[in-house]
């Protein structure tokens, strides 16, 4: 029963973050992520520890950092800005993908691609 609510939340999650994604023209294995995976390790993370839990901030955080890191860095301070917050976005994506179990081959087909 708590696998099937959650299944409905995540559906329902995924939905609402896909419309608001649409206006910004992410490439599409980046807005497919977010929608899938990273949708089902927001929900998980918020079920598990609560909204306002750091896990569940932290992985909000991750998907509009993961937004960020796409779109085209139009100065040098955007440059830097970036390269700081990397380390950050890569421990939170592995953390989140681990959370949700997603199979090591592609979580690496996906870092391959963003890289």
């Amino acid at each position: 029963r708590d696998k099937e609510i959650e299944w409905r939340v995540h559906r329902r999650f995924a939905r609402a973050l896909a419309e608001g994604l649409e206006p910004l023209g992410l490439p599409a294995f980046v807005r497919d992520f977010l929608v899938g995976v990273w949708a089902q390790a927001i929900v998980v993370a918020t079920r598990r520890e609560g909204a306002s839990s750091e896990t569940a901030r932290r992985h909000r955080r991750v998907a509009i950092d993961l937004i960020a890191s796409v779109q085209p860095k139009r100065s040098v301070e955007d440059r830097k800005r970036f390269l700081l917050a990397l380390p950050s976005l890569m421990t939170g994506l592995h953390a989140g993908m681990a959370s949700v179990e997603w199979p090591q081959a592609d979580r690496e087909a996906f870092l391959g691609e963003l890289m």
